[in-house]
């Protein structure tokens, strides 16, 4: 059972996410790290990822749809990175976040989904006050897909998601 509740913790260094300010195609992008705190009191490690104002090319910030991107239970937002560049390069930012009881967050252990949803609840009010973000969608996997569809199929965030991709849900 601890191997549930207290799977191998995803350690990893911030230089992993990548540098915070990068190119492709010749596009400007950077990668925000921010902390949150839930409504349990556990600060939450995320990173947002988008479209940055370019002097060089004359580009002016847009808002634009994020996708919140919601890893597994021996993950980190870490695991974004395999889907990052992809939707950035579709026009679309990306939030992702450790899990409490995850990576560099607080907490010492993961529900499997059930308390994981106030996570994903903590970035979703978060993007709801971000003017930059004009509509959410949100990715999971394994145990961020369990989270994405307890809130997504809530009445109280159906009309925060505009969409769900859920990967492998148990």
């Amino acid at each position: 059972a601890s191997l549930i509740c207290r799977p191998p913790r995803h350690s990893y260094d911030v230089s992993e996410l990548g540098p915070s300010r990068f190119r492709m195609d010749g596009k400007l992008f950077c990668r925000e790290d921010i902390r949150l705190t839930n409504s349990r009191g556990h600060n939450l490690q995320c990173s947002h990822y988008h479209r940055e104002s370019d002097e060089d090319t004359g580009y002016e910030q847009e808002p634009s749809p994020c996708v919140v991107y919601l890893h597994g239970n021996c993950g980190s937002r870490v695991d974004a990175d395999e889907v990052v560049e992809g939707l950035l390069d579709r026009g679309l930012a990306v939030f992702s976040l450790d899990f409490s009881g995850c990576g560099l967050s607080d907490g010492e252990y993961v529900s499997l989904g059930y308390f994981e949803q106030d996570d994903l609840i903590t970035a979703l009010k978060h993007l709801q006050q971000d003017p930059m973000t004009t509509a959410v969608g949100v990715w999971g996997r394994s145990m961020g897909s369990v989270a994405a569809l307890m809130v997504g199929g809530s009445a109280d965030y159906k009309e925060a998601v505009g969409c769900l991709v859920v990967d492998s849900p148990y």
